[in-house]
């Protein structure tokens, strides 16, 4: 993670932002994690991107599998924009096991 970011090659979006920042320890945390997010670039949902990530979700769930609205969201960006999407969730490692999201665990 630390060389993409030296290499200008982190974007972030909105859905993001809003995860991360809510689950800050605290206030300096959250300040601190504002700032670093302010930096980088951000890419932006459409008004389809809602309804594939509703179709991703919906092939998912006749599969019996149950995953995150946000994360489907997150997904369908990722997917959209050719990204690599680094987390700490399951939920896209479920996603990408019937999608062509690629991803990487990050700790």
């Amino acid at each position: 993670m630390a060389q993409a970011l030296q290499e200008d090659r982190v974007v972030s979006c909105g859905l993001i932002v809003t995860e991360i920042l809510r689950g800050a320890r605290n206030s300096k945390e959250q300040k601190i994690l504002r700032e670093h997010f302010q930096i980088l670039e951000s890419i932006s949902m459409e008004e389809w991107d809602y309804f594939d990530a509703a179709s991703m979700g919906f092939e998912l769930a006749r599969k019996g599998i149950t995953v995150k609205t946000i994360d489907l969201l997150i997904a369908r960006l990722a997917l959209k924009h050719h990204l690599r999407l680094l987390h700490q969730d399951g939920d896209f490692e479920l996603i990408a096991k019937y999608f062509s999201l690629k991803t990487q665990f990050e700790r």
